[in-house]
């Protein structure tokens, strides 16, 4: 007795599903079945992938997803049987991480899928209706757009899981990164550099070179505190350049001392370097400009608030009343630190003073951003509101920030993950695939 791997049948003039064990048990053989004019098949199983199968719908449904967008994208079609035979591993390759996510637990609401198509329409500046529109217009049925993203959406929760969860770059794949790469994009690079140099005699013993050290440290302190780097280094160095306030000119990384140029490639602009030791002695450097390079500059706002929420006993219109008095107390003269002190119920502020540190524009609340547009420097905003409750806030200064270091090394730890990451999930997706129990069905 043989079993066929048809699915679903029509005969008498109405559908039957009919199960494989059905088959044999009824004593169907495939041959009966062919010999009967009265049955259509309408669909059969092509693969067999572990517990589930892949219908030759399915493979058709995506064989022509795949030849629209290859059109689309003007390529060239491979020849049918071998367009057949890869979108065919794909589908393969996409059973088992479902499999496997269902294993696991993972599932995607109707909610999830819908905020996912609203975000998808937003990005293309459409509505839901329009968008909706532009799939049909392009040959995509809504319902199969629908459940195509739902399993999209399934296994990139699975491969978040699965794979990117348990990437890590280090600091150290960074800088050999960047060293990697800086080696072309900054040969034309230049940057203007200040140099303070403490000699230390040849022969010094342990005593003295630490002495030296503690006097560079305590330099470094007054030049982060605000001195003038030009001033005291005129003062101090006794480098060649000391008169010239240490100014030694613009240089290209193979121009610096090989520890300039690794010190020099940590630094933005403005900053100061730690002590440098040499054979001779110890160097502070400030970074003073860079140019042959696109620089990423923000900007930066120093602020501290009052924080007041409202509770049982104390409505909306009693926390801005409370807020007044104390925004009129400061304006008066007291100082707003030791206001937020004693009444900011922040508490992760209250006790700096309100001190909100630097902050670029988006990193707070919206709210947050309007209040401090309006202000100068050592102004206080009316009271407003937020997620967190009713606030006075006063900025204390703006500033523009070169991040261009910090720009690069996040731009690389973002490119070694994504490396990591497609090299993994092709490790992955072959263990899922060997792994895997796989029978083809050829028709007969």
């Amino acid at each position: 007795m043989t079993y066929s791997h048809t699915t679903v049948t029509r005969t008498a003039g109405f559908p039957v599903v009919i199960a494989l064990c059905a088959l044999s048990l009824l004593g169907f053989s495939r041959a009966g079945l062919a010999q009967d004019d009265s049955i259509v098949i309408l669909d059969r199983i092509v693969a067999l992938v572990n517990d589930g199968i892949i219908l030759e719908s399915d493979l058709q449904g995506e064989l022509e997803n795949v030849v629209l967008d290859l059109r689309r994208a003007k390529r060239n079609i491979p020849p049918p049987e071998v367009l057949r035979k890869q979108v065919l591993e794909r589908l393969i390759v996409v059973q088992t991480q479902l499999q496997r996510a269902k294993q696991l637990g993972i599932e995607v609401t109707d909610a999830q899928v819908n905020e996912s198509i609203q975000r998808i329409a937003q990005n293309n500046g459409m509505s839901l209706s329009a968008f909706r529109s532009a799939l049909l217009a392009e040959g995509y049925d809504y319902r199969k757009f629908r459940s195509d993203l739902h399993r999209e959406l399934v296994i990139q929760q699975l491969r978040q899981r699965e794979v990117e969860r348990r990437i890590k770059i280090s600091e150290q794949e960074v800088n050999e990164h960047l060293a990697i790469n800086r080696q072309e994009t900054h040969k034309s690079v230049q940057h203007r550099l200040r140099h303070i140099f403490i000699g230390v005699t040849e022969g010094a013993d342990p005593d003295a070179i630490a002495e030296k050290r503690e006097r560079v440290e305590a330099l470094r302190g007054r030049l982060e505190q605000g001195e003038d780097f030009a001033a005291v280094a005129a003062q101090v160095s006794q480098g060649q350049h000391a008169l010239e306030g240490g100014d030694l000119g613009w240089r290209t990384f193979a121009q610096m001392p090989g520890r300039f140029a690794v010190a020099v490639q940590e630094m933005e602009v403005d900053d100061i370097s730690p002590p440098i030791r040499s054979n001779v002695g110890f160097h502070l450097l400030k970074l003073e400009a860079v140019r042959g390079e696109q620089r990423h500059v923000i900007n930066e706002t120093q602020a501290r608030h009052i924080l007041v929420r409202t509770n049982v006993v104390r409505d909306e219109a009693e926390a801005r009343r409370l807020l007044k008095e104390l925004r009129e107390r400061a304006v008066a003269g007291e100082a707003f630190d030791a206001i937020a002190r004693a009444h900011s119920e922040d508490h992760a502020t209250a006790s700096e003073g309100g001190d909100l540190g630097w902050f670029t524009p988006g990193a707070m609340d919206p709210a947050f951003d309007t209040a401090l547009a309006q202000l100068q420097p050592g102004d206080i905003s009316e009271p407003f509101e937020t997620s967190f409750g009713w606030h006075i806030v006063q900025l204390l200064q703006r500033r523009e920030a070169d991040k261009t270091q910090t720009f690069l090394r996040n731009q690389a730890r973002e490119q070694l993950w994504r490396i990591k990451v497609e090299d993994e999930t092709r490790l992955w997706l072959r263990r899922l695939r060997d792994e895997a129990y796989v029978e083809y069905i050829q028709p007969r």
